[in-house]
């Protein structure tokens, strides 16, 4: 069968094959993010005794960590793009690996401690990190049309749902003594991910298509690389509206399991929590898509972002001693979980709308290195605040685990699983209204790209002849 051909420019539309084997990867790689998240961590808290302050100080040195080796990554997935150690190939690679580091991390030894945390959470959280950059990067130049890289972004989302699915669901199943995420429920999650992963990168090795890395060949530094985001615009605003949308996911997240099952004793809704999760994220990704066709990406970032930020202000109004508590917060984040769709989609389809920007801009290709600083500044804020965030807690007196709070434990949580989210989520939608590129700067952008390949391959046909 002949592919689909964009209407403008005459390439190749992605089939539904295509796409759902690129997306395969993701849903391994966001169990990687479930690590580098709170939950992980406080369950090691609560089972090793391990204290959150020595958890803060772990998460921040996997930070600093991250963030030298992503921008070493990106560098080197945009020097082998156009070689045989393409960025798919580093895809494969580092789902493997981070397979291998989740059987570790999630599976540990009845004397695990603090150091066996910090070597097998570094391990999955590091490899899973510079995977994202080649994967995103890759996902950048499968398709260089508007509104396809919308639906590229919805199935990598897609995929992170499945992850969920099985994250949160086994937990459920009458295979575990309790309906709580627990290790023997994560021991279970190891195994399933041993047996998929080898599916799931043949999958993408044999049916994903690599992409057009672009005719540039100039060799990518990271000066030009500094200077590069110092003249681009679009990409600044892009950063700083995706770092807030990360801080406070990041934050939400992992002060949000202690807010669930600590403060509000509600542990036993946690799995729930997850699948219902899943579903509100279902529906999200699917009306992100939709909205992400019919109008301009940057103002459905920042629309998802505000409604979300009065949503998540709702859970202020819960207590321990407040009937169903834990089930309505289940509801809330369900809700939040679900507006908030829009603010993840938005940000992955546009990144490919910079690198092109960029390509035009200076003629240099460096979608690894560009994926690598907005990853970059996300995690590595993100990770700061998640460690601030347990550390906030500590000040203030909360401990996971105790019968009951004190005002002052209650107005920590409160602040800092709630407040705060809610409030750096809003200043993300702020900024996501000021990105420069809306759809038909975009379309200019890809008509003369287009156009400026296909002379350097006529001049490389006649070099030839």
């Amino acid at each position: 069968m002949t592919p689909k051909k964009s209407l403008k420019l005459g390439t190749p539309l992605l089939s539904n094959t295509q796409l759902a084997a690129y997306a395969g990867p993701q849903a391994i790689l966001f169990l990687t993010r479930v690590a580098s998240f709170g939950i992980i961590p406080a369950l090691y808290a609560e089972k090793f005794d391990i204290t959150l302050d020595k958890i803060a100080g772990i998460l921040i040195l996997m930070r600093f960590a991250e963030a030298i080796l992503q921008l070493v990554v990106g560098q080197l997935t945009d020097l082998t793009a156009r070689g045989k150690l393409n960025r798919k190939v580093w895809v494969i690679s580092g789902t493997i690996l981070a397979a291998v580091g989740l059987w570790f991390l999630y599976s540990p030894p009845a004397n695990a401690g603090l150091v066996y945390l910090a070597v097998w959470l570094g391990v999955v959280t590091l490899v899973g990190s510079a995977t994202d950059v080649a994967y995103l990067s890759w996902g950048a130049e499968i398709t260089t049309d508007y509104a396809e890289r919308g639906k590229v972004a919805t199935v990598q989302q897609w995929a992170a749902i499945a992850g969920q699915v099985i994250f949160f669901g086994i937990p459920l199943l009458p295979l575990t003594p309790t309906s709580e995420i627990t290790f023997e429920a994560l021991g279970l999650i190891a195994i399933i991910v041993a047996v998929s992963t080898p599916f799931i990168i043949f999958l993408a090795y044999k049916l994903a298509p690599i992409g057009n890395p672009g005719a540039e060949s100039e060799r990518p530094t990271l000066t030009s690389l500094a200077k590069a985001i110092l003249a681009n615009r679009p990409m600044q605003v892009l950063v700083v509206g995706g770092m807030f949308f990360d801080i406070a996911a990041s934050v939400a997240v992992g002060i949000g399991f202690l807010f669930i099952d600590s403060y509000l004793a509600a542990g036993e809704y946690v799995p729930y929590q997850g699948l219902t999760q899943m579903a509100g994220a279902f529906i999200g990704i699917s009306l992100a898509g939709f909205f992400l066709l019919r109008f301009q990406k940057h103002h459905v970032w920042a629309a998802s972002a505000f409604i979300y930020c009065g949503v998540m202000l709702l859970a202020l109004f819960l207590t321990p001693d407040m009937a169903y508590a834990g089930l309505v917060y289940v509801g809330i984040t369900t809700m939040a979980y679900l507006v908030a769709m829009g603010a993840v989609v938005a940000p992955n389809s546009i990144i490919g709308d910079v690198v092109d920007y960029e390509r035009w801009r200076s003629g240099a290709q460096q979608s690894g290195q560009f994926v690598a600083a907005f990853q970059l500044t996300q995690k590595l804020v993100g990770g700061l605040a998640g460690a601030l965030g347990f550390y906030l807690l500590a000040q203030f007196g909360f401990e996971p685990g105790q019968d009951s709070y004190d005002s002052q434990a209650t107005t920590g949580i409160k602040l800092v699983a709630v407040i705060l989210p809610a409030g750096l989520m809003a200043f993300s939608g702020f900024i996501a209204l000021r990105f420069p590129l809306n759809r038909k700067a975009q379309e200019t952008v890809r008509r003369r790209l287009y156009q400026r390949d296909e002379r350097f391959r006529r001049d490389q046909k006649e070099t030839v002849s």
